[in-house]
């Protein structure tokens, strides 16, 4: 009996890394790879990328830091097209100052071989873990 090709990947926030866009907009690249099988990180780009077709489950969760921009997103996108949008409206939790949020996000996403995903913030997003991480898995 063998085991099938299961890829799956889980990536930390980097402790001490403090990513301040003050509600303008930027690629997430702020994980360290903790473990992987078949899929890889690129932390240059922040692409997450699929070796094989399949449905695949993201599953985040971002600790912002919300500070004064008004709105604050988290948008994960497939290939460069958005697929979700969380937002957090900071004017209904209690506005200004440094208000800390905790956003999760669970996607499931049909794959092609060497799509990626990447997830473009509008957000000030403390890295350090636990707060802030990421896993994924090739569902079937």
């Amino acid at each position: 009996v063998t085991k099938p090709y299961q890829p799956f990947i889980e990536l930390r926030g980097n402790n001490g890394s403090r990513i301040m866009n003050q509600g303008s907009a930027a690629m997430y690249t702020a994980f360290s790879q903790q473990t992987a099988v078949g899929m890889t990180w690129n932390s240059s780009n922040g692409r997450i990328t699929v070796p094989v077709a399949g449905k695949y489950i993201f599953l985040g969760k971002f600790y912002q830091g919300l500070d004064n921009a008004t709105k604050h997103g988290i948008i994960p996108r497939l290939n460069g097209t958005p697929i979700a949008e969380y937002q957090t409206d900071l004017a209904n939790i209690g506005g200004g100052g440094n208000t800390d949020h905790v956003v999760t996000t669970a996607d499931i996403v049909n794959m092609a071989a060497n799509d990626y995903i990447e997830y473009y913030m509008s957000a000030d997003i403390y890295g350090g873990y636990p707060h802030t991480n990421l896993q994924a898995y090739l569902l079937g």
